[in-house]
């Protein structure tokens, strides 16, 4: 069984595979925590990317550098939440779920990749599972 990470410290193991750091000899949150927000703070216009939140992270205690026009950083948050949004203070961006029929041709176009011969059960199967994406492209594109 996999040990049960806070999401801080998911999160930090996450930033330092991405940008090949061991700290592994740093046991406790802060000296991870200090040692990303020193590494990040001296990376100039770096774009970080937190995908799928189902809820607020505390962003103080990761300690991310704010982004700013001076450092040309970027944070971007992405949720299916507007609540989750709203406690974190985010600018909104909504995005539009495809139509059916794009969500079909999507997951379609990424099954025949990799089949040469598509059978009549397949294409039902494709179809369930594509419904079962609810219209989110990303979604749809990782089960295809």
């Amino acid at each position: 069984m996999l040990p049960n990470f806070s999401p801080v410290t998911n999160l930090q193991r996450q930033i330092t595979e991405e940008l090949d750091l061991d700290l592994s000899n740093y046991g406790d949150e802060t000296r991870r925590t200090s040692e990303i927000y020193t590494l990040l703070s001296q990376r100039r216009r770096h774009v970080l990317i937190l995908d799928d939140l189902w809820e607020t992270l505390p962003l103080e205690k990761v300690v991310i550098p704010e982004p700013t026009r001076f450092n040309g950083c970027k944070l971007v948050l992405t949720t299916r939440s507007l609540e989750v949004c709203r406690k974190m203070e985010c600018k909104t961006v909504e995005v539009e779920l495809i139509t059916e029929e794009e969500t079909l041709n999507l997951f379609m176009s990424k099954v025949e990749e990799n089949q040469t011969v598509l059978t009549p059960k397949v294409k039902e199967f494709a179809t369930e599972v594509a419904e079962e994406c609810a219209r989110l492209p990303l979604a749809i594109f990782t089960i295809a």
